[in-house]
C-alpha cells in the first residue's frame, strides 16, 4: 500500500493535480467524520428515545398493578422514580448511550396525572446530555426579606412569607400555594430553618430555605439583670471573654452598644499628657493595646469618651460637656461611682486610673486602700482599657461567672496542631510548670510571652534575688553581660529553673523613665538575651488580681535617682532604692519558636493551652 501511493505521488498526474487531489482528500475525510458522527450520534439518540418509551411501558404498568396509588381527584399527579421501577423488577439498569454509565435514578420519572377523561402519562429521563423534553423543573421561588434573619432572644419571630412563584414554563403561580414548614424557638439560641415548597401543576417540586438564628446580645442581658443597664455591686454574673481577656460588663448605651472594662489592670502606666489625642494614654489604649486585640473593628465601635474634671468624688453626672472619640478609652468617675451598691466589682485589688481629672495635674484613681483617691498624674498606677461592643454582636456561649464567662460570637480556641503564633494576644498557656500569657509577636513570628506569676523554684516557692551583689550609687540597668546584674543571673543561673528548649532570644528594649514617660535623652538601649523581665508599660506585665503575687522587677529605671523600679504587692509601680539587701521576685518574658504549635487546651486561664 505504501508502495502505491508512492508511485502514486511520483506519478504525471499527481503532479499535476496535486492541489485539486489534496482538497478533495481533505474534503473526503471531513465527510467521513461528519457521517461516523452523525450516525453514532443518530444511534445515541434513537436508543433515548427507545429508553423513553419502556419508561412510559413501565409507568403504564406499574399503576394498573397499583390502582390504589393512582390519583383520586382531577387535577392530582403521583410520581414514580427509575430507582423504584428497578428495585422492584420492573426495569433493569439503563445506561447513558454510547457509555458505561447509568442514567440518573432519582431525576428519572414517570408521573401519572388525573384528568376528565381518564389519566395522562408524563416520561422525564435524564441520561447524561441526553435528557426528556417534558417539564421537569420546579418553580423559582422568592421570598419576602432576606433569606438569612437575625432574632433578638425572646422576640417574637413575624413570617415574612412568599414574594412570587414562577415557573419557566406555566409563569406566576400563586403564593398562598406554597408551603411554610418549621418552627422557631426565641427563648433558645440557635439557628432554625423555614422550610418553603412550592409546585407547578406536573408537581415538579422547589424547596427554599430561610434561616432565622436567635441570638442573645449583652444589651439584651444587661438590660434584664438591670432595669437600668448599669451593673452594680458585687455581682458576679458579668464576665465577658473576649480577645483572650476576661472583661466586666459595665452598663449598656443609649446606642445599643455594651460598655465592658478588663477584669484586671493590664499595666502600669504614668497618665502623663492624658487622653487627648496625642497623649501617652490615648496612645497606649488605641495604638498599641488597640494593634493586640482581636478583630476590633468587627466587635468595636468607635464611641465619644467623657473629659469632664470635677472636685467631687462622689459624682455620678451622666450629662457630659466634654468628649473625646476614640475606640478604647477609660471609665470615667461617674461610671465607677454608679457601680457602687454595697460594694464595687471594679474594686478588683489592683489600682488603676479613670478618665476623669480634678485639674491638669491630678486624676481620679484606684490605689493602695482600694478606694478612689486623687493622683498625680506622673504616678504609675494600673490601666484597665474600656470598650464598646457593637449591638449587633451576640454571645455564642456562656453563663456570664468567672468560670463561665459569656463568650462573644467568632470566637474559637487554638485547635491541637494549630501554630503557637497563630492565636490571640493574651490567651493563656501552660509550660515549664508556669502559666504563661501571648504577649504579641516579632517580626521573625516568635511568640513573645510573660509569666502569669512568678519564678519559682522545685518547691513552688517564689525565688527573690537582689539586683545586683554589691552596692553601686550608679544606677542599675538591665543587662546580661554584668555578672553582678539581674540580667545576667536570669540567663545563666537562674534559667535552670525553666525549660527552654523551645524558646528563643529576642531584641528588647531597656528605658530609663522620668517623671512618668521615657526619658528621650537617657542612656535607652537594647539589649538581645533569652529572657528578661517586663517593661511596665507590655500588657499583662501585672498580673491577675486576687490570684497572689509577691513584688517583683520590671526592667525600667529612674535615670535621675539611681532608682530601680519594681511592682509591689499592690500591684503598684514604685522606685526601689538601689541596695544590695532588697529583693525581689522574678516575672519572665521570652519568646516561643515561631515552629511551636498547641497540643490542647482552651487558652483560658483554667484550660491553658498545653504545647507540644
Amino acid at each position: 500500500m505504501k508502495e502505491m501511493i508512492r508511485n502514486f505521488k511520483e506519478s504525471a498526474l499527481y503532479k499535476k493535480h496535486e492541489k485539486l487531489i489534496n482538497k478533495l482528500f481533505i474534503l473526503f475525510v471531513i465527510i467521513l467524520v461528519i457521517v461516523i458522527a452523525w450516525f453514532g450520534f443518530v444511534k445515541n439518540l434513537v436508543r433515548f428515545y427507545s429508553m423513553e418509551k419502556e419508561m412510559r411501558k413501565a409507568t403504564e404498568t406499574y399503576y394498573s398493578r397499583n390502582l390504589d396509588l393512582r390519583p383520586k381527584e382531577v387535577g392530582d399527579i403521583s410520581t414514580v422514580s427509575l430507582k423504584k421501577f428497578q428495585e422492584i423488577g420492573l426495569m433493569e439498569k439503563m445506561y447513558i448511550p454510547g457509555k458505561n454509565k447509568v442514567c440518573s435514578l432519582d431525576n428519572s420519572w414517570g408521573k401519572i396525572k388525573k384528568v376528565n377523561s381518564g389519566y395522562e402519562y408524563y416520561i422525564y429521563l435524564e441520561c447524561g446530555r441526553y435528557h426528556s423534553s417534558i417539564d421537569h423543573e420546579g418553580p423559582e421561588i422568592t421570598l419576602n426579606g432576606k433569606e438569612n434573619i437575625t432574632l433578638e432572644y425572646n422576640k417574637e419571630y413575624k413570617e415574612l412569607g412568599v414574594k412570587s412563584v414562577v415557573d419557566k414554563k406555566e409563569g406566576t403561580l400563586d403564593v398562598k400555594k406554597v408551603q411554610i414548614v418549621g418552627k422557631i424557638n426565641q427563648n433558645k439560641v440557635g439557628t432554625y430553618k423555614i422550610k418553603y415548597v412550592a409546585y407547578d401543576s406536573l408537581k415538579n417540586k422547589t424547596i427554599k430555605y430561610r434561616n432565622v438564628t436567635v441570638v442573645k446580645t449583652l444589651n439584651y442581658i444587661a438590660k434584664q439583670d438591670n432595669a437600668d443597664g448599669i451593673y452594680k455591686g458585687n455581682v458576679k454574673n458579668n464576665y465577658v471573654w473576649y480577645s483572650g481577656n476576661l472583661w466586666r460588663i459595665v452598663r449598656t448605651n443609649s446606642d445599643g452598644s455594651t460598655k465592658l472594662i478588663t477584669d484586671d489592670s493590664l499595666a502600669n502606666i504614668s497618665y502623663s499628657t492624658g487622653i487627648k489625642k496625642d497623649g501617652y494614654v490615648y496612645k497606649w489604649l488605641n495604638e498599641y493595646y488597640y494593634s493586640l486585640l482581636y478583630k476590633p473593628n468587627k466587635y468595636i465601635v468607635s464611641s465619644k469618651w467623657c473629659t469632664d474634671t470635677t472636685t467631687n468624688q462622689s459624682d455620678t453626672n451622666t450629662n457630659c460637656k466634654n468628649t473625646i472619640t476614640a475606640k478604647v478609652g477609660l471609665i470615667t468617675l461617674s461610671e465607677y461611682n454608679q457601680g457602687s451598691n454595697n460594694g464595687n466589682y471594679l474594686k478588683n485589688g489592683m489600682t488603676f486610673w479613670t478618665m476623669t481629672k480634678t485639674d491638669d495635674d491630678h486624676v481620679y484613681g484606684i490605689y493602695d486602700a482600694q478606694n478612689m483617691e486623687v493622683q498625680n498624674k506622673t504616678s504609675y498606677m494600673g490601666i484597665r482599657p474600656t470598650i464598646n461592643i457593637k449591638s449587633t454582636i451576640s454571645v455564642s456561649t456562656g453563663k456570664g461567672t468567672e468560670l463561665n464567662p459569656y463568650i462573644l460570637e467568632g470566637y474559637e480556641s487554638g485547635k491541637s496542631g494549630n501554630l503557637l503564633n497563630t492565636r490571640i494576644a493574651g490567651e493563656y498557656i501552660k509550660y515549664s510548670g508556669h502559666i504563661w500569657r501571648i504577649q504579641g509577636f516579632d517580626d521573625d513570628k516568635n511568640t513573645q510571652i510573660i509569666m502569669n506569676g512568678v519564678l519559682k523554684n522545685g518547691s513552688g516557692e517564689s525565688i527573690e534575688i537582689g539586683y545586683g551583689d554589691s552596692y553601686s550609687e550608679k544606677a542599675k540597668k538591665f543587662n546580661v553581660k554584668d555578672k553582678d546584674n539581674i540580667g545576667y543571673k536570669l540567663n545563666h543561673e537562674l534559667k535552670d529553673y525553666l525549660i527552654t528548649k523551645k524558646m528563643v532570644e529576642g531584641t528588647y528594649e531597656v528605658n530609663f523613665y522620668k517623671n512618668g514617660v521615657i526619658d528621650k535623652k537617657a542612656k535607652n538601649t537594647k539589649v538581645t538575651s533569652l529572657l528578661t523581665v517586663p517593661d511596665m508599660t507590655e500588657v499583662f506585665s501585672l498580673g491577675m488580681s486576687n490570684k497572689g503575687q509577691n513584688a517583683f522587677y520590671i526592667r525600667n529605671t529612674i535615670d535621675s535617682t539611681g532608682e530601680i523600679l519594681v511592682v509591689n504587692a499592690s500591684y503598684q509601680t514604685r522606685p526601689f532604692l538601689n541596695f544590695v539587701f532588697k529583693e525581689a521576685s522574678i516575672k519572665v518574658v521570652t519568646r516561643m519558636d515561631k515552629n511551636v504549635k498547641i497540643k490542647g487546651g482552651k487558652g483560658t486561664y483554667y484550660s491553658p493551652y498545653e504545647l507540644r
